[in-house]
């Protein structure tokens, strides 16, 4: 092997390295968010020069372009009004009153269904669960109702969600976020869409159920083969999920291309600062080669408080259900308030009381008479 042969291997070596390094840092691999599509194939979906805006003339999404092909995931990320939902509610034709498309089209002639980011506002409060989606199987699939409540529990079942639910239907409000969640699945499944749109569907969850929803929706897709839209703000699930990403700002696309090439080879400043802006654990304190009064001030800019400030300020965390929001113990500081408070109540019922019984005599109550006094 030459010399100079030898310096291009260990020059690809060295980038293959700083590649994967930067892929840790999302937690994917050179396979994530593969889907093993053919690009020869045709598309199912094209938005072409796609453009919407107000009925004042106000531009809000110009010049959106991609195409979709079976199977195949593409992300649209960015920060909060970049466009991202509503370029998936003009695919599926829901776009909110008074926004229209101006300029260019979107085309497709398959089935698409919508998975919506807040779950219980996407289902009816009024309707138990498993009645929703057996009326969507009966209407989508032409059931009867017997064989579509089947189909319902069978897709229920499918999602994980409870046994129970044959036996005793319940309510949205009697079941958790991410059974909420499964629940809004179900409905878009029902559909049996060719094209499934994720609206940032795991944005109202605690971190345990988000997982368990990602992993749900990655191993419904390679069993049932549909093409995914996934919108979010979190790259890390982006790259996750998807093999091509669009990055969004202000209603226009600043870059796109392969998830790998987008996060580890960003070419726009937005993309970089999107990519900075991923929060990372800090330091445990007392680490090997870490000064404790850093990772005070890290932990501090991470929205994280210090022994002396947890002790005044103790904190509750844990997953969906777990009680944090219900524990009835008091704190350290409400038991430590506790005594003066009752006693501050005691002093403030004592006057109440004498209060009232000044305010009695001077103004006797209605009906009430005394001695010597004409009751006319």
């Amino acid at each position: 092997m030459s010399a100079r042969e030898s310096m291009n291997m260990h020059e690809k070596d060295a980038a293959a390295f700083e590649k994967a390094g930067k892929l840790g840092k999302f937690g994917m691999s050179d396979k994530s968010g593969k889907t093993g599509t053919d690009a020869s194939e045709p598309p199912i979906l094209v938005a072409d020069d796609l453009t919407l805006a107000t009925a004042s003339g106000q531009t809000l999404v110009e010049g959106i372009g991609f195409a979709l092909r079976r199977g195949e995931s593409i992300g649209l990320v960015g920060e909060s009004g970049s466009g991202k939902s509503l370029t998936l509610r003009a695919v599926l034709g829901l776009l909110p009153k008074g926004v229209t498309i101006t300029r260019g089209s979107v085309r497709h002639s398959v089935r698409s269904a919508m998975v919506f980011q807040d779950p219980r506002g996407a289902l009816d409060p009024l309707c138990p669960v498993v009645k929703q989606v057996a009326e969507v199987v009966r209407y989508r699939q032409n059931k009867n109702r017997r064989e579509a409540r089947a189909e319902a529990l069978k897709l229920l079942g499918l999602l994980g969600l409870p046994e129970s639910l044959a036996r005793e239907d319940r309510y949205p409000n009697q079941l958790s976020g991410g059974q909420c969640q499964r629940i809004v699945i179900a409905l878009a499944l029902a559909c049996r869409p060719d094209i499934l749109l994720c609206d940032e569907p795991t944005t109202a969850l605690d971190v345990t159920v988000q997982r368990q929803i990602i992993d749900l929706i990655a191993r419904l897709q390679s069993e049932l083969g549909f093409a995914m839209i996934f919108v979010t703000h979190n790259l890390a699930i982006a790259a996750e999920m998807c093999s091509r990403l669009i990055v969004m700002k202000q209603g226009r696309v600043v870059e796109e291309g392969p998830s790998v090439d987008v996060l580890t080879a960003p070419r726009d400043p937005y993309t970089r600062m999107l990519i900075e802006a991923l929060l990372q654990l800090p330091e445990t304190a007392g680490a090997a080669g870490t000064d404790p009064a850093l990772t005070g001030n890290a932990n501090r800019l991470n929205g994280e408080r210090t022994d002396a400030e947890a002790a005044n300020h103790p904190s509750l965390s844990g997953e969906d259900g777990s009680g944090a929001s219900t524990s009835d113990e008091p704190s350290a500081v409400e038991a430590a308030k506790a005594p003066s408070e009752s006693a501050e109540n005691a002093a403030r019922k004592e006057d109440s009381a004498i209060s009232d019984s000044e305010t009695e005599s001077q103004f006797p109550t209605l009906g009430s008479n005394t001695e010597g006094e004409d009751p006319r």
